[in-house]
């Protein structure tokens, strides 16, 4: 992530993100209309990259207890605060990184998410090998995208208004149609299982590592 973004991020909330107000319910939909997580022997690990508030992590295990949940983020002065917090929550935990230095064991987690993050990396191609090296075999990746862009390469209508706070801020955006990350996640070596639009317009990408 460019210097200017990790600025954006460090001095306000993440505007338009996932966890917009309007839009906490959206783990509701994901997981109980579309996504099925498989049962796992033990604890379920899950990595959250780029997961901008706690309240995400919190809302995961909501839906998914039982499980061992590492978030990722570029924050740097909100860490310390964030992990602080986080002492009363024994099965989470919290690391500062950049997806364009993504370095976890091998083979280390049944599932990685990722809520819109991919649009702000230059190039996804490496950060998505290293999700891919990070899945078990036969695990899972969630991915999801709110700043998508037409057949002519325009924002979609719904992409517009959320892209405001960025181009304020002088962050740089990926727009990019979703015939586009549905090719680049099957070319890290995922298998689409299912791909689906929220109530919100936000495109999901539910993959296997075979």
């Amino acid at each position: 992530m460019d210097a200017k973004a990790l600025e954006f991020y460090e001095k306000h909330q993440p505007f338009g993100l996932f966890w917009a107000r309007s839009r906490r319910n959206e783990f509701r939909e994901v997981f109980n209309q579309h996504v099925h997580v498989p049962p796992v022997s033990g604890r379920l690990s899950v990595l959250d990259v780029g997961f901008g508030r706690l309240e995400e992590l919190y809302k995961l295990l909501d839906y998914l207890p039982e499980t061992t949940l590492v978030g990722l983020e570029v924050y740097g002065k909100r860490m310390k605060g964030m992990a602080h917090e986080l002492k009363v929550y024994g099965h989470i935990r919290v690391v500062r990184g950049d997806l364009d230095t993504l370095d976890f064991d091998e083979a280390y987690f049944h599932l990685v998410c990722g809520f819109n993050v991919l649009p702000l990396v230059a190039d996804p191609a490496p950060p998505l090998a290293a999700l891919a090296r990070s899945v078990k075999r036969k695990g899972n990746l969630l991915l999801s995208f709110d700043l998508l862009a037409g057949p002519d390469g325009s924002p979609e209508a719904a992409s517009v208004k959320r892209l405001a706070p960025y181009r304020k801020h002088g962050v740089a955006v990926n727009l990019r149609p979703e015939s586009y990350w549905t090719e680049q996640v099957a070319a890290v070596g995922f298998r689409i299982e299912k791909s689906f639009r929220t109530k919100s317009q936000t495109f999901y990408l539910w993959a296997v590592r075979p």
